[in-house]
């Protein structure tokens, strides 16, 4: 790591100046900078010279959007070798070469390769894929690009989580421990989100089973049905109905087992229909005896004014 380590020395030597010869043409990064940016930048220096590499990192960054000088990046991925995030130090010295410019002497891009080339055996160049076009990819939380990826990913060796997220899907989720130098590739396989929960229904083995008004099934059911809620009703001859509302989740497995009872009888034994008729014949013949109780004598008009047979109800007058 002794290569690795002279990243840090030219943190300093941007910070003050590039080198002897590019000093006489250009300004020091800390003379070019802006106010704002310079602020920021001096910040960094304090916490970079007190070891506090993600403190600085921070205030790096801050200068960098104040000023966008490429030279920041450089610094920046000083930070983030220290911090051991080898992945995020080669993506930032790329991008120092490609944004620096005439800032950049030629000593500081064959510099910028040649640690490049130094982080190579600590990262991995992963491939990732999957069976659904745009999928958000993350390696440890960290968003990295949307599938179809037009290119490997580069990552720091070790275990790594890459989690695939997409709507109407559940997350795939792949755990590989990663070499570094050596490629690698991951497949993530999207599995569609179905609403449903699987039911099972025990009755007896002539028991009619309805779930939302529909038969289903006679004494036994047992298959999918669509997530939230819905009505359970179970029949047969001479049995009390089951009634039940149920809900089933997501994936849930629910097993009911229902016993019917046989119809309530009065006392006696008799049905409850014959009772019920059983009355309407005992009204039916109080009417009659009232009819002849109350008939007038032969011959001799009705009392009142209505006409036999009619019934004049109250009538109510409308506000």
């Amino acid at each position: 790591m002794k290569r690795i380590a002279s990243l840090v020395v030219l943190v300093v030597l941007h910070g003050v100046s590039p080198g002897i010869a590019y000093a006489q043409q250009a300004p020091s990064l800390a003379e070019s900078l802006p106010p704002s940016a310079r602020a920021s930048y001096d910040a960094a220096r304090t916490l970079l010279s007190d070891g506090d590499y993600a403190g600085a990192l921070l205030k790096f960054e801050q200068a960098y959007r104040d000023a966008k000088d490429a030279r920041l990046l450089w610094n920046m991925a000083s930070c983030e070798e220290k911090l051991r995030h080898y992945s995020k130090a080669m993506g930032l010295l790329n991008r120092y070469l490609a944004e620096s410019g005439a800032s950049a002497t030629p000593e500081d891009r064959t510099e910028a390769n040649e640690l490049i080339k130094t982080l190579e055996p600590f990262v991995t160049k992963l491939l990732v894929t999957s069976d659904q076009p745009d999928v958000a990819i993350t390696v440890d939380d960290a968003p990295v690009g949307v599938t179809p990826l037009s290119e490997p990913i580069v990552v720091d060796q070790g275990p790594r989580r890459i989690v695939g997220k997409k709507a109407g899907f559940a997350d795939a989720v792949k755990e590989q421990t990663l070499t570094g130098g050596v490629a690698a590739s991951v497949i993530l396989t999207m599995v569609k989100v179905v609403h449903e929960g699987h039911l099972t229904i025990a009755a007896g083995a002539s028991d009619s089973i309805a779930i939302d008004g529909k038969v289903v099934a006679t004494g036994r059911f047992e298959g999918p049905v669509t997530s939230g809620g819905h009505e359970l009703r179970v029949t047969a001859p001479s049995m009390r109905p089951y009634q039940s509302e149920l809900v089933v989740a997501d994936g849930e497995a629910r097993t009911l087992s229902i016993t019917l009872q046989p119809e309530a009888k009065p006392s006696g034994g008799f049905p409850l229909w014959i009772v019920i008729a059983g009355g309407a014949v005992v009204v039916a013949g109080a009417s009659v005896g009232a009819y002849f109780l109350f008939r007038p004598s032969d011959g001799q008009p009705p009392i009142g004014t209505m006409q036999p047979g009619t019934v004049q109800l109250s009538t109510f007058r409308y506000r």
